[in-house]
């Protein structure tokens, strides 16, 4: 599977669980085009559905560890983050917590 065939079925996936577990399936395909697109789906979804832009930044981690590539875990923190703070839910400690987490994986 290529990194667009999985873009195109991850986007009709409606469930955490079930993206997981084709990003796992799916590991030679997985690339930077991957994470580009996780992380904007976050964006799109962060103020019309913050439980899907947080679903997007959690399947943006998973990929990260997948591939051990902390920029992508970076990135999927920064997602989390901005869906705390900007996204309606109030969690604006948490969010800086998250933030702070991933300065120290773009600091290594």
């Amino acid at each position: 599977m290529t990194s667009r065939e999985l873009i195109e079925k991850l986007a009709t996936v409606p469930d955490l669980d079930t993206q997981k577990a084709w990003l796992e399936a799916s590991r030679p395909a997985l690339d930077d085009q991957v994470a580009g697109y996780l992380k904007d789906q976050a964006d799109r979804f962060l103020r019309a559905d913050v439980r899907r832009s947080l679903d997007m930044a959690y399947l943006l981690q998973h990929l990260g560890l997948l591939r051990h590539d902390e920029c992508n875990q970076a990135l999927g923190l920064l997602a989390e983050a901005n869906a705390l703070a900007l996204g309606r839910l109030g969690q604006y400690a948490r969010a800086v917590e998250v933030y702070d987490q991933a300065a120290a994986l773009y600091d290594r």
